[in-house]
């Protein structure tokens, strides 16, 4: 979550609206002139997603692929009893897993914090 749609895309955005801030509002009075920057929302998630496809190889799929005792499967799993489960490939195929224990991670999605007038106020998630 952190990677794909958490803390590394929300610290992109930020980071520019921090940048964006800055340039309209100069803190160096009339010694560096304020101006209104162009906020190119297309090519700003363009970067994000670039930024966040590297480090998702970087931190996760390097690590998996150099882990000769991790095998990756991508599909769709069912379980099948207490400690086994069937997995239909996305390339075709099936394949059951026997295992001791099992770990599950579905990712998050966002939620809104209970403030008073936000639901009512136009905001982004970090998925938006």
């Amino acid at each position: 979550t952190c990677v794909n749609i958490g803390c590394v895309p929300s610290k992109i955005m930020i980071r520019a609206a921090h940048i964006a801030h800055l340039r309209r509002e100069s803190p160096f009075d009339n010694g560096i002139s304020a101006t209104s920057p162009a906020i190119l929302r297309e090519r700003l998630l363009t970067q994000q997603q670039g930024r966040v496809e590297e480090l998702r190889h970087a931190k996760y799929e390097t690590i998996l692929d150099g882990n000769p005792a991790i095998t990756v499967l991508h599909g769709e799993a069912r379980f099948n009893g207490e400690r086994s489960l069937s997995v239909h490939l996305t390339d075709g195929g099936e394949r059951e897993l026997v295992f001791d224990r099992c770990l599950i991670a579905t990712g998050a999605s966002p939620a809104l914090p209970p403030i008073p007038g936000l639901k009512d106020t136009p905001y982004w998630t970090s998925t938006e």
